[in-house]
């Protein structure tokens, strides 16, 4: 197991900003051929550094690369209880086999376990129907207090 001593955990506000701004710079590289929707109602919260956006990486470049290819993603947020969860939805416009390729596979075990070690979440993933994939994040509350310092946050 990897140690993840003073690895940084921000605001998903923050996640969600650097996501933001990948979405936007895939948008204009596959003109046309992605489509972001975002579903935000929870943003005070705590993720470990670099989470969205890889995952986000993972499962697009690859399956847009593919001739004719297109994407809806939908992005979301909201609370549970006393936990918050982050939902990534993946519609392809064709049938996936396989939204990640083993190395992808690797990189995504390597965020779960970050997850779990700094927050005590969990990561999923699964098909829901032909071209249709759903990641979900899921991340007990707990106060930003109890975290230490140098958290970022930002709207």
């Amino acid at each position: 197991m990897h140690n993840y001593e003073g690895q940084e955990l921000a605001f998903f506000s923050r996640e969600l900003t650097h996501a933001r701004r990948y979405l936007e710079i895939m948008e204009l590289c596959f003109e046309g051929r992605i489509h972001v929707k975002y579903e935000i109602r929870e943003e005070d919260f705590l993720i470990p550094n670099l989470t969205i956006q890889p995952i986000l990486k993972s499962c697009l470049e690859k399956n847009l690369q593919t001739e004719g290819m297109s994407a809806e993603v939908v992005i979301s947020s909201l609370r549970i209880d006393s936990a918050s969860q982050v939902r990534l939805l993946f519609r392809f416009s064709r049938e996936t086999e396989n939204l990640l390729t083993a190395e992808e596979k690797e990189m995504i075990s390597r965020i779960d376990e970050r997850i779990s070690v700094l927050t005590g979440g969990e990561l999923l993933y699964e098909k829901k129907e032909a071209g249709i994939w759903k990641i979900l994040l899921g991340f007990p509350c707990k106060s930003p207090e109890n975290h230490r310092t140098g958290i970022g946050r930002s709207k």
